[in-house]
């Protein structure tokens, strides 16, 4: 029997916010079974000039090793249109991060911004 891993995830979109997160959360709902999401949040932009972003978090369980998920995750930014050169330009069409997988968090530095913090009290109960 194969162990499954937590997965703590993040969205968001500062272009087409709303068409964007939900094609995103269409894809990843044929990634990963059963899917919490917390609420759309919009939130300043940091560290980029831009419109304001739209914001989720989802948590997921899944068999499957990082590596393969990482990679997933990535592709889905790509089919939503995202690109490294908009992103020069402060356009993000669509950005997932990884926060926790497993036991293992990662972007330590995004735990501490607070819509993260609210976004996860949505969740926190469905985390085992």
């Amino acid at each position: 029997m194969s162990i499954s891993s937590k997965v703590i995830f993040a969205l968001g979109s500062n272009t087409d916010r709303v068409r964007n997160i939900n094609k995103a959360k269409e894809i990843v709902n044929e990634l990963f079974e059963n899917v919490i999401y917390s609420r759309q949040m919009l939130t300043i932009p940091i560290g980029i000039h831009s419109e304001d972003f739209l914001n989720c978090i989802g948590l997921a369980y899944t068999t499957q090793e990082y590596s393969n998920i990482r990679l997933a995750l990535k592709d889905i930014e790509q089919l939503c249109g995202d690109e490294k050169s908009k992103r020069a330009y402060g356009t993000v069409n669509l950005d997932i991060d990884i926060l926790q997988f497993g036991e293992k968090r990662m972007h330590e530095t995004d735990w501490e911004r607070p819509y993260i913090t609210e976004l996860m009290k949505d969740i926190e109960v469905y985390i085992k």
